[in-house]
């Protein structure tokens, strides 16, 4: 038994470069909306516990959009929404107004949205118009009432404190432009103590920075991808190859420049976007002078197959030997950390760490090892949109709790390196996975055909400079070609993450297309094609006879004649975070469209929105008492949608799980049925 427990956190900052190539505006606006919520608590919470310590990895793209972004305040290159906003009342295309809607419902519904009341009477009202295309219905009060709730909802629990922002939330509506200039102002002052602040935090040694390849590379496939490694993405018209070691080497080089500029001396550590690993890629890092990297425990455990490999060779770090140096490689606990990042957001504060911290001591009892590491790696934005209030509660007791518990000790990365050293604790790998820390692959950036044709566009696109290294291209190709080397690019292509955004990314992409093939004389060929998966998707089988489900218990059996869809086999769209239904069944009877949803975990509500034949939204029906069914279902009057026989429906259908997380089905398309015959009950009838 281990008399302490090393508690390594890292948490990781990071937003893709949004600025358009062509006029240099940030076509949306989450580093400022991240950072006066998600970055800016952060640092809160340590500031307010001084005896937390942590690893804070801060990537160069995001550290340069801050400062671009305080720059730009104010005059004609501020980001896109910004400028919008500012421009309230004013009369818009529609098609512009809902666009502008679209990104100011851009929130969670539970956490942020619910707490303002005006705010969810708005998004309720905009939301079916905005799945339909139908007209929006809101005046421009109520436009100029989102854009502030908007930014209210979107404030962190730091910037909340402040008196004028007390005042906002207690008026709730009815806004005026001055309401939003004001609340604007005091988001910007926020933002230009973010670097002040994390590097007097850095000074006094409570918080470690660590940094990232330039422009978040996903490291091992600009070392080297081979289309054959993927062959699941299926329709290419021939394999392709792209390696770019250069240019590997060139956004870690540069990452550790913006990092020396910044704060005044190169990082010791990095890490890699995505946790992606390779041999190539931690090379990499050891000719930049990488004392040590971090990704998944699935990677320690694969590079290790073969060996009797014990859960307790996660607890210390392992040195991977290179040709240009050695590199000690943390891997992260993935339980514990996705427990932060997915399962305590639906917990009371206290519970929930009281539960991590009981866990943590777990590990520390059952371990042989003399002082034990464990490494907790999550993003330190995106769950606490899912928390309640910011995440204040969560953050605070946690940090106490560590800070004061007598067995668990909080340190950075570099901390636990050199203990582990100093008591010749550390592993040694005979080899390095290649993969990532989702599923342990790379098949997320890779792993479709439209994944793939991306890659095959950068290739194209840096065969035009075939043998110039970037820096001895001109700057703007340069940019461009290191943007196109990002990861975020490949995450959205394919149909296995949802957006509403998708449209900006893809037009983000093809700009800096446009800049690197003008610049050879040519113009670039157009985007990936949309996989053929993007058309309405049809059932997997039709009803076979009319069903009348009425919400009994007894009335299952009344399914068993339904068509259905099956989520599994739609490409992943119905998950983000976990699995949590199995199919869509749907059936009529005369004048009426029953649908359920067959769940594998609870769910808060269901909402179908209608495209087709006439824009509407539906919540499930609630059946009351021990009788429901284990489904969540809809009974929708087909009056309502003017669909006579015959006609097509199609639909987009939303979860809310237990958690609050919001799945959509399907990914980037509508779902597609036809309202049969009036014949369809005697010509479907079978013994």
């Amino acid at each position: 038994m281990s008399a302490r427990l090393n508690v390594a956190f890292l948490w990781h900052f990071h937003q893709p470069d949004y600025a358009h190539p062509e006029d240099g505006v940030a076509v949306l606006p989450w580093v400022r909306m991240h950072g006066i919520r998600g970055y800016s608590d952060m640092l809160a919470a340590l500031e307010e516990e001084p005896g937390a310590r942590v690893t804070l990895n801060v990537t160069p793209v995001l550290l340069r959009q801050l400062e671009r972004c305080l720059d730009a305040w104010g005059g004609a290159h501020e980001d896109r929404l910004l400028r919008q906003c500012r421009a309230l009342p004013c009369a818009l295309p529609d098609g512009e107004k809902a666009a502008l809607v679209s990104l100011l419902c851009s929130a969670h519904r539970q956490r942020m949205v619910a707490p303002l009341p005006r705010y969810r009477e708005l998004l309720e009202r905009c939301e079916p118009a905005l799945k339909s295309g139908a007209r929006l219905p809101l005046d421009d009060g109520d436009l100029l009432d989102l854009a502030v709730l908007f930014h209210l909802a979107w404030s962190g629990f730091r910037l909340r404190r402040a008196p004028q922002v007390q005042a906002l939330l207690a008026k709730g509506r009815q806004f005026t432009p001055a309401d939003l200039a004001a609340l604007l102002d005091l988001q910007r002052a926020e933002l230009a103590t973010l670097l002040p602040r994390l590097r007097a935090l850095r000074e006094r040694g409570q918080v470690e920075l660590t940094t990232t390849p330039d422009q978040h590379p996903i490291l091992p496939l600009l070392c080297r991808l081979d289309s054959a490694e993927f062959p699941q993405s299926g329709g290419l018209e021939a394999p392709f190859s792209f390696e770019q070691q250069d240019d590997a080497a060139d956004h870690v080089t540069r990452a550790v420049d913006t990092f020396r500029r910044l704060f005044g001396a190169a990082p010791t550590g990095m890490w890699p976007a995505e946790g992606a690993v390779s041999e190539a890629a931690v090379r990499q890092l050891a000719r930049a002078g990488m004392r040590f990297a971090a990704t998944d425990e699935v990677l320690l455990f694969h590079s290790l197959a073969g060996a009797a490999t014990p859960r307790e060779e996660l607890l210390r770090p392992h040195v991977l030997r290179t040709p240009d140096g050695e590199v000690a490689l943390f891997f992260r606990d993935h339980e514990l950390s996705d427990r932060i990042g997915f399962v305590y957001q639906s917990w009371p504060a206290e519970a929930a760490v009281r539960d991590l911290v009981k866990r943590l001591d777990e590990l520390r009892a059952g371990s042989a090892h003399e002082e034990p590491t464990v490494a907790l790696i999550l993003d330190g934005e995106n769950p606490w949109e899912s928390y309640a209030d910011a995440g204040e509660p969560f953050l605070k007791a946690l940090w106490r709790e560590l800070a004061n518990h007598p067995r668990l000790q909080p340190v950075t990365l570099a901390e636990a390196l050199d203990r582990a050293q100093a008591r010749q604790a550390v592993g040694t790998l005979p080899r390095l996975a290649k993969g990532s820390w989702i599923g342990g692959n790379l098949d997320t950036w890779a792993g479709q055909r439209e994944k793939l044709d991306g890659w095959r566009l950068l290739a194209r696109a840096r065969a035009l400079f075939a043998g110039k290294r970037l820096t001895e291209l001109p700057p703007p190709v340069a940019a461009s070609l290191r943007a196109l080397e990002g990861s975020d690019w490949y995450w959205w292509f394919g149909d296995d993450h949802f957006t509403v955004q998708r449209e900006q990314f893809a037009e983000l992409f093809h700009a800096h297309l446009r800049v690197v093939f003008r610049a050879a004389g040519h113009e670039p060929p157009p985007l990936p094609a949309p996989d053929a998966r993007r058309e309405d998707l049809r059932p997997e089988r039709e009803p076979l006879e009319p069903v009348r489900p009425r919400g009994r218990a007894g009335d299952l059996f009344e399914w068993q004649s339904a068509g259905w869809f099956e989520f599994q086999s739609s490409g992943g769209a119905m998950t983000r975070a976990r699995r949590v239904a199995r199919r869509l069944l749907f059936g009529f009877e005369p004048g009426v469209l029953h649908v359920a949803v067959e769940r594998d975990a609870p769910l808060q509500q269901g909402r179908l929105f209608f495209a087709e034949p006439r824009p509407r939204g539906f919540d499930s029906v609630h059946d009351g008492g021990a009788a429901a069914l284990p489904w969540l279902r809809f009974e929708i009057a087909l009056g309502d949608l003017a669909a006579g026989a015959g006609a097509t429906l199609r639909f987009r259908l939303e979860l809310e799980t237990e958690d609050s997380e919001v799945l959509h089905w399907p990914a980037d398309r509508l779902a597609r049925l036809r309202v049969p015959d009036r014949e369809f009950a005697s010509a479907r009838w079978y013994v």
